[in-house]
């Protein structure tokens, strides 16, 4: 299970700009972009499992 969350992390990080595509300081914005990011690891996810049978 920890594997999965630190490849998880990872994956966000490198590839889906979690804490590279804007500086905030707000807590509120803090939470909106990673909460995107989340659902574009999602949204990505879903396809990957369409394409793949």
């Amino acid at each position: 299970m920890r594997w999965d969350i630190e490849v998880y992390f990872k994956m966000c990080k490198s590839f889906l700009g979690l804490a590279k595509e804007f500086q905030v300081r707000d807590y509120d914005a803090m939470v909106a972009h990673t909460t995107l990011v989340c659902v574009r690891y999602i949204l990505l996810s879903i396809e990957n499992r369409r394409k793949q049978g």
